[in-house]
């Protein structure tokens, strides 16, 4: 399969992805391959790309393969999920006892409730952070395999 800005416009890709093309390829007509795809895995919407450049029949085989790839990366999330609720839901408890015995006690002072509120999120955000950092890697690796997929699957046109 043979690629370019042109097409992509014609295709009606959106403005930001022509203009990546258009930076790492100019005006030049590529060979879709493999390696090309994999290479580039983070830049290009390979959805778009396999619904829109790809025959009805192998943007059909790479809507069923990404499905299962977009599976497999849910279950992994999820289990990160999981272990960051298990590590949130403590910190929340801990404010609400707090935040209950502040509004029994002196149900005006917001400004102790701000308090407790920034002790929870200071508790919060680190574990948060570990969850957004073990999570990128998953969706590296989901977009480099819907690349190598898309790449796979233009070389067959």
């Amino acid at each position: 399969m043979q690629v370019s800005a042109r097409l992509l416009r014609r295709k009606d890709a959106c403005k930001e992805q022509v203009e990546k093309f258009r930076e790492l390829f100019g005006d030049a007509t590529i060979e879709v391959t493999e390696a090309l795809c994999a290479k580039h895995a983070k830049v290009f919407d390979w959805d778009w790309a396999a619904e829109r450049l790809l025959s009805a029949s192998l943007s059909a085989e790479y809507e069923t393969e990404a499905a299962q790839l977009e599976a497999e990366y849910d279950d992994k999330r999820e289990l990160l999920l999981a272990e960051y609720e298990a590590k949130r839901k403590p910190l929340w408890a801990e404010y609400e006892a707090k935040h209950a015995s502040l509004r029994a006690e002196r149900p005006s002072l917001w400004e102790e409730r701000a308090s407790l509120w920034a002790e929870y999120e200071s508790k919060r955000a680190p574990l948060l952070a570990e969850y957004r950092a073990k999570r990128a890697p998953l969706w590296a690796e989901y977009e480099a395999k819907a690349a190598q997929l898309f790449g796979q699957l233009a070389e067959r046109c």
